[in-house]
C-alpha cells in the first residue's frame, strides 16, 4: 500500500527546500506517493504539482485531506497560519509536520499540543539545525552531555530589519538545545537597540545555564557582515568548532568541523564530505533529513524525537525575546 503525502503551502521555503526533499524521499523510497498539494493560491499550487510531481492540488486544505486522505502532512504555511492550519490538521486525525515556529508564541504553541494529545497524532517540528550534516556529526563526537562545560553559538544575518527576529532567531535557541542534550533552566536576557537600521532592531544577547550544569552564550545580530552560524564546544580539554553552512549566501559555506584535543588537531572534516558531495540547500541544512525523520516516524508510528512537547521550551525563550524580558527561570 502507498504511503501517501500532502502538502500545505507552495510559498517559498516550501518550493526551494521541501519540495526536493519529497521528491528524494519518492525516490529512495518507491511505496510513496505525492498525493497533493494545496494554497489558497490556486496558480502556485498548480505549478508546485507540476514542480514536483505531485498528483492533484486543491485551494482548500481540508477538502484535500478528506478527499486524500493521507499518511503524512506537512505544513509549510506562512508563520501567521501555522498553528491555526496544523491544530486543524491534528484534529482532523492526520500526522503532522509543521514548520517552525509551531506557534508565533507560547500560548498557541500549547494550542498545538493540546490538539495533538486529542488526536494522538505523531507529530514533528521544522527545526532542521538538528537534522543539518555538520551539527549532527558534532553531535555525535561530543562526549555525554554531563562532560560539557561551555557552548557558544554565534547567529549573524545581512540585513534583517525584522521588528521581531526571535521567528528566526528560534532555530538558534533550539539548536543549542540540542548540542547540549538539555533544557534552559535560567537565561539572562540583554539587547543592544539599533534604531539607524529601523524601528525595534536590535541584537540579542543570551547567558544561560542548562539543566544539565553546563553554561551557554547566544548572540543574534541581525544587521551584520555575513551570514553565519557557529557553534563552539568546550568539554575535556577538547573544543569542537561547527561552522554551519547556512542557505546559499553563507559566508562559511560548504561549512567545516573542527575537533581539537590537548591542543592539537584530531580531525577537520568539510561540510562538502559530510553532505555526500552536495550543495544543495536542501541537502545541507537538514531539510531533506528532517522531512525523512518524520515519515519515517510515520510509517515506525514512532514518536518523533523534535515533537510540539519538545518545541515548547524553545517557545518560552522565542516569547521572552519577543517580549524583551532580561530573565528566564524554568519552573
Amino acid at each position: 500500500m502507498a504511503f501517501k503525502i500532502c502538502n500545505i503551502g507552495c510559498g517559498g521555503i516550501s518550493g526551494s527546500c521541501h519540495g526536493p526533499s519529497y521528491v528524494k524521499y519518492r525516490a529512495e523510497n518507491p511505496d510513496t506517493e505525492l498525493a497533493a498539494c494545496c494554497d489558497l493560491d490556486n496558480g502556485k499550487a498548480l505549478e508546485y504539482s507540476k514542480r514536483f510531481g505531485f498528483a492533484r492540488c486543491y485551494a482548500d486544505f481540508e477538502q484535500m485531506l478528506m478527499a486524500e486522505k493521507p499518511d503524512a502532512v506537512c505544513v509549510t504555511v506562512n508563520e501567521e497560519y501555522t498553528a491555526g492550519v496544523a491544530a486543524k490538521v491534528l484534529d482532523m486525525g492526520f500526522a503532522a509536520f509543521i514548520e517552525k515556529p509551531p506557534g508565533k508564541n507560547t500560548a498557541e504553541t500549547r494550542l498545538l499540543i493540546e490538539a495533538a494529545q486529542r488526536s494522538g497524532q505523531i507529530n514533528q517540528v521544522g527545526y532542521n539545525r538538528r537534522y543539518m550534516p555538520i551539527l549532527v556529526k558534532l553531535k555525535e563526537m561530543l562526549y555525554a552531555p554531563h562532560d560539557l562545560q561551555f557552548i557558544r553559538y554565534d547567529f549573524y544575518r545581512v540585513g534583517r530589519r525584522d521588528a521581531d527576529f526571535s521567528d528566526t532567531a528560534v532555530h538558534g535557541i533550539d539548536a543549542v538545545r540540542y548540542i547540549a542534550g538539555a533544557d534552559y533552566a535560567n537565561v539572562h536576557f540583554s539587547y543592544q537597540p539599533l534604531p539607524q537600521y529601523g524601528e525595534n532592531v536590535q541584537n540579542i544577547y543570551m547567558d544561560c545555564e542548562m539543566t544539565s550544569g553546563a553554561r551557554a552564550q547566544l548572540s543574534f545580530c541581525p544587521v551584520s557582515g555575513a551570514v553565519i552560524e557557529r557553534a563552539a564546544v568546550h568539554a575535556k580539554d577538547n573544543i569542537w568548532m561547527a561552522n554551519a553552512p547556512v542557505w546559499a549566501d553563507s559566508y562559511d559555506k560548504p561549512g567545516e568541523l573542527l575537533h581539537i584535543a590537548g591542543g592539537k588537531t584530531a580531525s577537520r572534516i568539510s561540510g562538502a564530505q559530510l553532505c555526500g558531495g552536495s550543495d544543495e540547500v536542501y541537502i545541507t541544512n537538514g531539510f531533506y533529513n528532517e522531512n525523512k525523520a518524520f515519515f519515517d516516524c510515520v510509517k515506525a508510528g514512532h514518536k518523533s524525537g523534535c515533537d510540539l512537547e519538545q518545541a515548547l521550551s524553545a517557545s518560552l525563550i522565542k516569547d521572552c525575546i519577543t517580549n524583551k524580558e532580561s530573565h528566564y527561570k524554568a519552573k
